[in-house]
């Protein structure tokens, strides 16, 4: 039987424009779905390579077929800011449009109450474990790599060449708190988002290829804005803007093909390593086709690819645990551990071996996590919450207006 697209596409964008509102109650409660699915995609990819790349610590090398496929793990970093990048800057919208104002203090004690735990319980944990695991006495392993870090400017410790195991992944983490220190300041402040979200991307790009231009003299400057990708999250904003101002640009991206071809090149890099375009645009080339499936499983109710299953969720609700404790666990189990996969015959079953302990024992480490640490600062975060965005369809709308409705995020 033929597949006709262009039923399929006809009836999800009229659909779409039927349903144009996403799940929300008198509170001001927002519900994406599918965007956990994502988060929880995203957190496996980096978990995958990472296992991969420190199978030295169990007295192992990396299988090489994915070590050069390693970049994989920093572009899943990438669709993490494409993400965050487009709740963010829908929630800031609704809540200019229904309020006036952004209330800026407000945000930051969100922002403090969602990442400042657990970022400071790593901090002091790697502390811990490096005072008995000096990594090979690596130069890394210094109060300067921790300062920088612990202020929120990992991407400078990076540039320095200095990075220790167990935290390396925060280095996102501060990027995302360095991009939003100022932006509800600057959506407050311009009252054309898009203009401003598309001068700032082209200017972001611009100065890119401008410094490489110069040749070797500013050229290399070029390259540590890749450490900063700022233009990630903004391409994430350009998404929310798309979709809260239900611009005619969604009939193109709803449209089947687009879908097909943006998961292809997805499911293509992860399985053959990433398409090197120009290291120029690589990101801001994924951060486009990041856009496209979010925008797809979160507000098309014909989206090809859902994501909409309580594994999903419940992965993706943890995500942010997974992503900053499964080096820990990496770590912490290399020291049993690496007296038992030398013996394993063939790297591929080390690898397997290694990975079937970790990666229950990292969901483990997060929903523990989750569970008895951080939601005990998300209770109060909701507090300073205007416009709030939420993991559980059931806090929004009962069973069948949520399955009725057109959907929105989660974070």
């Amino acid at each position: 039987m033929m597949i006709k697209w262009d039923n399929i596409y006809y009836f999800s964008f009229h659909m779409y424009q039927r349903n144009p509102q996403p799940i929300a109650n008198t509170e001001t409660k927002i519900y994406f779905p599918g965007l956990n699915g994502l988060r929880a995609i995203a957190a496996f990819i980096v978990v995958f390579f990472h296992v991969n790349v420190m199978m030295w610590f169990f007295g192992s090398k990396p299988i090489h077929y994915f070590e050069q496929r390693d970049e994989m793990s920093r572009h899943a970093v990438v669709l993490f800011f494409v993400l965050s990048g487009y709740l963010i800057t829908y929630l800031l919208m609704q809540e200019k449009e229904k309020f006036g104002r952004i209330a800026i203090k407000k945000f930051y004690v969100r922002r403090i109450l969602r990442i400042w735990p657990l970022f400071y319980a790593a901090i002091l944990l790697a502390l811990g474990i490096a005072t008995f695991q000096r990594f090979g006495h690596s130069p890394s392993y210094n109060l300067e790599t921790i300062f920088r870090y612990a202020l929120f400017i990992p991407n400078f410790a990076l540039m320095a060449g200095f990075m220790l195991p167990t935290i390396a992944p925060l280095w996102s983490v501060g990027i995302e708190e360095q991009f939003y220190a100022l932006w509800p300041i600057c959506l407050n402040y311009f009252k054309n988002v898009i203009a401003f979200l598309l001068v700032f991307l082209f200017g972001y790009v611009g100065l890119k290829v401008f410094l490489l231009a110069t040749g070797q003299v500013w050229s290399p400057f070029s390259v540590r804005l890749n450490f900063f990708s700022y233009d990630t999250m903004a391409i994430g904003g350009v998404g929310a803007w798309l979709y809260a101002r239900k611009h005619r640009s969604l009939k193109v991206i709803y449209h089947p093909i687009v879908q097909i071809i943006c998961w292809g090149f997805f499911v293509a890099s992860v399985v053959f390593g990433p398409f090197d375009i120009d290291y120029i645009i690589n990101k801001e080339v994924y951060s486009i086709a990041f856009a496209i499936i979010i925008l797809n499983v979160s507000t098309n109710p014909f989206s090809l690819i859902k994501l909409r299953h309580k594994v999903f969720d419940f992965l993706g609700r943890i995500s942010y645990g997974i992503y900053v404790l499964h080096p820990f666990v990496i770590v912490l189990l290399s020291f049993p551990m690496k007296y038992i996969v030398p013996r394993i015959p063939g790297k591929p079953l080390q690898l397997l071996f290694i990975g079937s302990v970790t990666v229950p024992l990292t969901i483990l480490a997060a929903w523990l996590s989750f569970r008895y640490f951080e939601s005990r600062f998300l209770k109060r975060k909701e507090k300073f919450s205007r416009v709030r965005s939420t993991n559980d369809k059931t806090e929004v709308a009962s069973k069948g207006e949520a399955e009725a409705s057109a959907e929105v995020l989660s974070f």
